[in-house]
């Protein structure tokens, strides 16, 4: 059985947006949720920024803090994004188009490294503060694969898949009973 999790590119394919196993010890989301900006790096920062103060206005900072609101916000502020010059995924210029949009503005290279850097903090704060049964949480919004095994207040590993575009690669998570294993999915 496949079950599809939505997330800030796809808030369409499916009404679930986070799920948890083994009684709430692992738990899977895409990770848009832990940033409050959806994701800071991207071109539609401004336009995230102006739904989501929109979106939240009247709701107590407690709410909006909430996970289940988080998310909901976040589905609905990717709802119907403007399409920017997205080029063209074929051909021989593909990669040269997809660099230069990735690169520039030249800010996005450092929003998308502080992400990086930040990343299995933010995972950890949320996942104490409202998944606290969580020890595993996975994830892959960032692109960027990796394990990481926090260690203070409480043990907790954050794994994120990464993605099928390079030039990192991607993960693949296998559950069996209360064991996690995670490995590189090589083409």
């Amino acid at each position: 059985k496949v079950t599809f999790l939505s997330g800030n590119h796809d808030t369409e394919i499916s009404d679930l947006a986070e799920l948890e196993f083994c009684d709430g010890r692992v738990w899977v989301t895409h990770g848009d949720v832990f940033f409050d900006l959806i994701a800071p790096w991207s071109h539609h920062r401004a336009e995230f920024v102006r739904r989501l103060t929109a979106l939240s206005a009247g709701l107590s900072t407690h709410e909006t803090k909430r996970i289940e609101t988080r998310l909901r916000l976040n589905r609905i502020a990717c709802l119907n994004l403007p399409k920017g010059s997205a080029p063209s995924w074929h051909g021989p210029w593909a990669s040269g188009q997809r660099l230069v949009q990735t690169l520039f503005p030249p800010t996005r290279v450092f929003e998308m490294l502080k992400a990086w850097q930040r990343t299995p903090a933010l995972v950890a704060r949320m996942a104490r503060a409202q998944r606290p049964k969580a020890q595993v949480v996975v994830l892959g919004h960032t692109h960027y694969p990796g394990v990481w095994r926090l260690r203070s207040p409480h043990p907790l590993t954050v794994i994120n898949t990464g993605s099928f575009s390079r030039p990192f690669g991607s993960l693949f998570v296998e559950l069996h009973g209360d064991q996690v294993r995670v490995v590189r999915i090589n083409k």
